[in-house]
């Protein structure tokens, strides 16, 4: 699991979504190799695993093993998200793209999209607010 700070639409019909992902990531190896993806909404209940997500390589770290010790995780078509997210998007990667920055992007097929709790939503201000980011 990896925060993505900057994801957006790109079209309605068929839905699709543009990620940007830091490079030497084991997302952006797993987006480039792997043509599906969870893309999980999560809330302010999310923020004391921000620093794990943002911060620690998948390479030398087992988010999962650190998440849930306190949130749930369960599995959508063997991908695994976080049970008490606000929802999650199932994507199929259509295109990665080296662009010359620290980031790459990838757009990506909404496949399936689904809510599953009713929560205020974790944003970049929360997480500036309470110190976690610049």
């Amino acid at each position: 699991m990896n925060i993505c700070g900057d994801v957006t639409s790109v079209s309605m019909q068929p839905k699709m979504m543009l990620l940007a992902v830091y490079h030497h990531t084991k997302t952006q190896q797993n987006l480039k190799h792997q043509p599906r993806a969870l893309l999980q909404l999560l809330t302010n209940d999310h923020v004391d695993i921000a620093h794990i997500c943002g911060r620690q390589s998948g390479n030398a770290t087992d988010k999962i093993a650190k998440i849930s010790v306190h949130h749930p995780i369960a599995y959508h078509k063997g991908l695994p998200y976080l049970k008490d997210c606000a929802g999650f998007m199932e994507l199929e990667i259509t295109d990665v793209r080296e662009v010359g920055g620290d980031h790459l992007l990838a757009t990506a097929e909404v496949i399936v999209s689904k809510n599953l709790v009713d929560r205020p939503i974790l944003t970049s201000d929360y997480l500036k607010e309470k110190g976690i980011i610049r």
